[in-house]
């Protein structure tokens, strides 16, 4: 399997197939919405995906981007 990197800091990460553009640990940590909440992530179930939720309350955090999906 080939290399990958992170997308943000273009450090090395671990291989994956089902998520070939994946963020290291350290981005992952420093994910905020455009208000500067703090943002965590976790798998959406089985199919894959990811959802985002904020750290401070669990609530789903919704990015404009999804919205015209």
């Amino acid at each position: 399997m080939a290399t990958q990197h992170c997308p943000i800091c273009s450090a090395e990460v671990t291989p994956s197939t089902r998520y070939p553009r994946h963020v290291c640990g350290a981005c992952a940590a420093k994910a905020s919405s455009a208000d500067g909440r703090l943002l965590v992530f976790s798998n959406e179930g089985l199919t894959g995906g990811f959802v985002a939720e904020y750290m401070d309350t669990g609530d789903v955090y919704v990015s404009e981007s999804r919205l015209f999906h």
